[in-house]
């Protein structure tokens, strides 16, 4: 749908917005493009991709695909890392993570194995978004493709993960596939989609919730299979002892990062304020009742949902929940926000909700470390997100809660703002 469609806002000539929009993506262009090109080859290892390339190196090369990473960096590329002695000891990712990576551990260079990574991945984010907007209905050319190549590139959400080398880019293309089979009735191929990308990290798993709501048990039973497979594949090819260091050596290991002032989920917000109160029970206690109402709220829109216009409200509902309900959290997972984000930009009518989503959208926008830096100074947030915060009530609602707020509205418009009519006909069950 384009401003020309949507009551109240003033129709603009095309030609104007043409100009507009090439104006935006040069200007975008002219001053985040280095930093954005830059990104897509790192110049050393020790990056999140990192875990994903040793532990792929590790299987071809006949090692544990769970090995400390220190060690495996050393033996595979001749760097010592004390990096990962400190903070990243094991790979992180699931067994299922090491598989979808078993291709780029060929690439014997790290750099280059991170470019043709970043390079897939993007290209299938991008291509998600042009899915997910054709499906939508929304008239991606002229100034409009403009204006979406200018948020691409100075988003920093994507900065971050071409810089990490993450998984969320074909996370996000799983989910975006993942709901517009939802969305035209294809339940098993939205089984499908989502258990892959349930299996490679656990919260895109929060989906299920919507199916088993709305009665969607082909698609539930799918996505159980899928990953069951899955799982049995990497255990077949790594063995049990992969999966056993998982569960012993690496869950374990994960907990401290619920504690990070980067972690943006229910969880590091609310454990961050127990902890400024004196009160870390208190902070746990509250994020648990956080997350089971953001579960209950996606159960009670899913349950409502009878059509396919309702149906992609409530998965766009629990992609905004996954990341609100995990216990970690970080800003780089906002790339999975482009379904709940085209989907309010399709539906909201004008007014405060999209006054609203624009004010959100500014803030999933912004660099992580840009308000905390203003309030303390560059240098002191130039460290790890573990590295210690200043403990205080205002560092923890103030400094470092926007990103959570931003979530929070983003929910509560995807699930309970008042939509305008889909401009696309209905698709049967």
């Amino acid at each position: 749908m384009s401003a020309v469609d949507r009551p109240g806002v003033e129709p603009r000539t095309p030609a104007l917005r043409f100009a507009l929009g090439a104006a935006a993506a040069a200007l975008a262009f002219v001053y985040f493009g280095p930093v954005f090109f830059g990104q897509f080859r790192p110049s050393e290892p020790g990056r999140d991709f990192s875990q994903e390339w040793l532990s792929a190196r590790n299987f071809w090369t006949g090692a544990p695909v769970y090995s400390p990473q220190r060690d495996a960096m050393l033996r595979h590329s001749g760097l010592d890392t004390p990096y990962f002695e400190a903070e990243m000891k094991w790979n992180a990712h699931p067994p299922v993570a090491v598989l979808v990576a078993l291709p780029f551990g060929l690439i014997t260079d790290y750099a280059a194995a991170h470019l043709v990574w970043n390079c897939v991945t993007f290209f299938l984010f991008v291509l998600g978004f042009v899915l997910l907007a054709r499906e939508l209905g929304i008239d991606v050319r002229g100034g409009a493709a403009f204006w979406a190549l200018a948020l691409i590139v100075s988003w920093n959400a994507i900065h971050q993960h071409l810089f990490q080398g993450q998984l969320g880019f074909l996370i996000a293309f799983l989910l975006i596939v993942g709901w517009i089979a939802d969305h035209r009735g294809h339940q098993t191929a939205a089984g499908i989609a989502v258990g892959i990308a349930a299996a490679m990290k656990v919260f895109p798993g929060l989906v299920l919730v919507y199916f088993v709501a709305a009665g969607r048990w082909r698609a539930v039973a799918v996505a159980l299979l899928t990953g069951v497979l899955l799982h049995a594949v990497a255990l077949a090819l790594f063995g049990p002892a992969a999966f056993e260091t998982y569960v012993r050596d690496v869950l374990p290991s994960l907990g401290r990062f619920q504690d990070s002032w980067l972690n943006v989920s229910f969880t590091g917000y609310w454990r961050r304020i127990g902890f400024a109160l004196g009160a870390p029970a208190v902070g746990v206690a509250v994020a648990v009742a956080c997350r089971l109402l953001a579960i209950v709220a996606i159960w009670w829109v899913g349950r409502s949902a009878v059509g396919a216009d309702d149906r992609g409200r409530a998965f766009a509902l629990a992609v905004v929940g996954m990341l609100l309900a995990s216990p970690i959290a970080w800003t780089h997972y906002f790339v999975l926000l482009v379904i709940p984000l085209l989907f309010l930009w399709q539906r909201l009518p004008s007014g405060l909700a999209r006054v609203a989503l624009v004010a959100v959208t500014a803030v999933l926008w912004l660099p992580e470390r840009l308000v905390p830096a203003l309030y303390l100074g560059t240098e002191a947030v130039s460290g790890s997100s573990l590295d210690t915060m200043p403990n205080s009530v205002w560092m923890a609602v103030v400094v470092l809660g926007p990103f959570t707020y931003a979530l929070a509205a983003l929910f509560l418009l995807v699930g309970f703002a008042r939509l305008t009519p889909v401009p696309v006909a209905d698709r049967p069950n």
